[in-house]
Parts: structure tokens; C-alpha cells; sequence
């Protein structure tokens, strides 16, 4: 770790508050920037190293003292409970693409219901023309018939 050559108090390094620390300068004098680590090993420690470390600056400091044990159990915790969290939806939105694939089926299956249903309508209209068409033949024969009957009567006498 590269020792820092001047620091101030009560400034801002990469857009943070650091009123309680102090802004670091590396030995290229460049404000070190201020980042929070997310590794398993120091979770949510706050961290200071020089945006030139890729050209060769190797300035890094910790801003934080590592975290305690009972907080480190508490944040695995979390972890644990977060990954079960997102299991969870994980299972709900399985189910939930399965409930649209079904209701898919189902609007399709109404839908082929609903030209069934027109079908079945257009059948029923064409056999009460044919049953209507029918009752006037029928008519027609009772007259015919009973036009005969008072014919071969009529003649008869």
C-alpha cells in the first residue's frame, strides 16, 4: 500500500460525504476515488484507491474497519434469505408463464367455440326455413287433398 502524500478533511472523493474520513491523495497526487467492496470476504466496506491504478498506481487504503462477526452473520443471512427470495419468484413467474400459455389455449379453444356456436346458428335458421317450408307443403298437400275429396264428391253427385 502506497502511503499517501496529503489528505483534507471534511471533503467529498467520488461524489461521497467522507466528513468522518479524510480525502486521500496518492503519490501521483490524484484524489483517490472512494468504493464500496462487495466480495464475501469484507462486505459493504468502504474502500479508497487512485483512478490511475491501471497505469501502475497500486494506492489502495480501507476507509472502514472490517465489518463484526455478528454483522457478518447477519449480512449472510440476508444473502441467504434474498436467494430464497428470488427462488421464489423464480417458481411465481414459471407458474405465471404457465397460467398465459394455458389462458392462450383456452382464448383459442373460445375462439373455435364461438365459429362452432356461428355454424351451429346458420343450421338452426336453415332448418326452421326448411321446417317453415315444410309446414307449406304439408298445407298444400291437406288442400290438395281435400280439394280432391270435394271434387270427386262434387262429381259424384
Amino acid at each position: 500500500m502506497a502511503a499517501c502524500s496529503g489528505d483534507t478533511t471534511g471533503s467529498q472523493v467520488s461524489g461521497h460525504s467522507t466528513s468522518k474520513s479524510r480525502r486521500k491523495i496518492c503519490d501521483k497526487h490524484n484524489r483517490a476515488e472512494l468504493f464500496m467492496s462487495r466480495t464475501d470476504a469484507n462486505p459493504f466496506r468502504r474502500f479508497v484507491k487512485c483512478p490511475e491504478r491501471v497505469r501502475g498506481c497500486t494506492f489502495f487504503d480501507w476507509v472502514d474497519d472490517p465489518m463484526p462477526d455478528y454483522q457478518t452473520m447477519w449480512v449472510e443471512r440476508l444473502k441467504m434469505q434474498k436467494e430464497s427470495l428470488e427462488d421464489q419468484v423464480e417458481g411465481k413467474m414459471a407458474m405465471v408463464n404457465n397460467l398465459s400459455e394455458r389462458i392462450e389455449l383456452k382464448e383459442h379453444e373460445i375462439l373455435l367455440l364461438r365459429g362452432k356456436c356461428a355454424e351451429l346458428e346458420a343450421m338452426v335458421k336453415q332448418c326452421r326455413r326448411n321446417s317453415c317450408l315444410m309446414k307449406g307443403v304439408v298445407a298444400l298437400g291437406v288442400f290438395g287433398l281435400l280439394f280432391v275429396i270435394v271434387l270427386v264428391v262434387v262429381l259424384k253427385y
